[in-house]
């Protein structure tokens, strides 16, 4: 896993639900693996599903899977959700946004994988 960087760099592209962290293009496959939230991919804007799987896809470029599905939610609505529903630039204090957390992550573990595990696709 590497190292949580300083800042991060978000780059998107809402007609292609593309996304890019520090220059790089960030797939959903993984995150989609984890929890299929948005299988047509990432969007942000909104609280939604879209948004959701790209919380979960950049916190597990730098976090467990157990800490980024325990907090992927919290990421969404507190960071992911209030980007512009258009093409953005912005950038991401991860380490800072990490530190103040107010709760465990242990405490939302099993409620988050049980909310994943009621949006796989049957």
């Amino acid at each position: 896993m590497p190292r949580i960087p300083e800042t991060l760099r978000l780059k998107g592209k809402l007609i292609t639900g593309e996304v890019w962290v520090n220059g790089k293009l960030l797939s959903p496959e993984r995150s989609l693996e984890v929890c299929n939230h948005s299988p047509t991919g990432f969007s942000w804007g909104y609280g939604g599903s879209g948004p959701a799987q790209l919380a979960l896809a950049i916190l597990l470029k730098y976090l467990s899977k157990e800490k980024a599905v325990a907090l992927y939610q919290d990421f969404k609505r507190e960071c992911i959700a209030r980007f512009p529903e258009d093409d953005f630039e912005t950038k991401v204090d991860l380490r800072t946004w990490l530190a103040g957390l107010n709760h465990d992550y242990r405490d939302k573990e099993q409620d988050a994988e049980e909310a994943c595990q009621t949006t796989q696709p049957r």
